[in-house]
């Protein structure tokens, strides 16, 4: 991890009048097993395993004067469609983990995601919810909606759904953090719980 004021370098720009940054950080390097890939891997196994044999079968045909060029056009979709989820599960989420910054300041939490910056306001109705601390010492911690909000909900229950890949508006999760009680503290010591 980098240097502390080099942290808070990102964040200088996006400062309202008056606000200091109270912490710095990043996610977790460590991405770990989800549990969606308890289905994704071995679909994703059988789809690749299915196209690649296709489509060698359809080539080797073809080189023998049996297949059809049109085939080998056909497959095109498939292997975009392979592309895709391999991006949407395994690198947009190591995307995501190396160029995201989090700070704390006396005001906000911020979330700089490659030059675009959320925010959401500590305030004394504020929801603040930490995630059971793993064996490397890290945690997510949530900032913002209501416990009530269905949103809070489905990320509680541990259920997939595409937004969550890129947030929920006027909800920030600090994923897998190191010094997560810290953290923590000094938001709730802010709002007052």
């Amino acid at each position: 991890m980098k240097d502390k004021n080099d942290q808070e370098s990102w964040f200088r720009e996006y400062l309202l009048p008056g606000e200091a940054v109270r912490w710095t950080g990043r996610p977790g390097k460590r991405i770990g097993f989800q549990p969606i890939y308890l289905f994704f891997v071995p679909f994703m196994t059988v789809w690749c395993s299915g196209v690649i044999s296709a489509t060698v079968a359809e080539i080797l045909n073809f080189i023998d004067g049996n297949g059809e060029l049109f085939l080998l056009f056909f497959f095109i979709p498939f292997w975009a469609g392979g592309a895709f989820f391999v991006y949407i599960l395994f690198i947009l989420p190591l995307m995501r983990r190396k160029l995201t910054r989090y700070a704390v300041t006396d005001m906000r939490v911020l979330e700089y995601y490659r030059g675009t910056v959320n925010s959401v306001s500590i305030e004394p109705h504020t929801s603040i919810m930490m995630t059971k601390v793993s064996k490397h010492g890290t945690a997510s911690v949530t900032v913002g909606a209501s416990y009530d909000d269905p949103r809070m909900q489905v990320r509680q229950l541990g259920t997939f759904h595409p937004e969550q890949l890129y947030g929920t508006p006027g909800m920030i999760t600090m994923r897998d953090i190191d010094e997560p009680s810290r953290v923590y503290s000094l938001i709730t010591n802010r709002t007052g719980l």
